[in-house]
């Protein structure tokens, strides 16, 4: 999403059609809001080796 510059553009997007038919994984997802998201934090830790964090939104 790093590229969208405004509401419109994101509404341009479609991505409530998708989340109808099951999980949407957005990259730069920090710039939404989403009521009920889970973050999903992927860090490099070298070579072959990824350490990762799960969070889910319970602010609604």
């Amino acid at each position: 999403l790093y590229r969208i510059e405004n509401s419109a553009e994101l509404a341009d997007l479609g991505l409530d059609e998708l989340s109808d038919q099951g999980a949407v994984v957005v990259e730069w997802g920090d710039r939404i809001d989403v009521p009920d998201a889970a973050l999903i934090e992927i860090e490099h830790l070298g070579g072959d080796r990824r350490l990762i964090r799960t969070r889910r939104d319970l602010r609604h």
